[in-house]
């Protein structure tokens, strides 16, 4: 093996992992297999990218605040 070839091996390596997992996430999405976050808070934290209310828009076009889906599990 030459020292000049090991970059070239390196991303090779790397190109072959990324296309993998994406792959594997490609086929987990084709079978239906939701991300976790969509689902289930694992800390059932308030944090700002995963927000507690979400906004919708009335008939009347008028706004509301209601519980995002991902956290509908907790409240009632």
């Amino acid at each position: 093996m030459l020292v000049g070839d090991m970059p070239k091996q390196s991303s090779v390596a790397i190109v072959g992992v990324a296309v993998f997992f994406c792959f594997v996430e490609l086929l987990l999405a084709m079978f239906g297999v939701k991300p976790l976050i969509l689902t289930d808070d694992p800390l059932v934290g308030f944090v700002g990218n995963v927000p507690l209310f979400v906004e919708q828009r009335n008939p009347d076009g008028s706004m509301m605040l209601r519980t995002a889906d991902n956290k509908q599990f907790h409240f009632n």
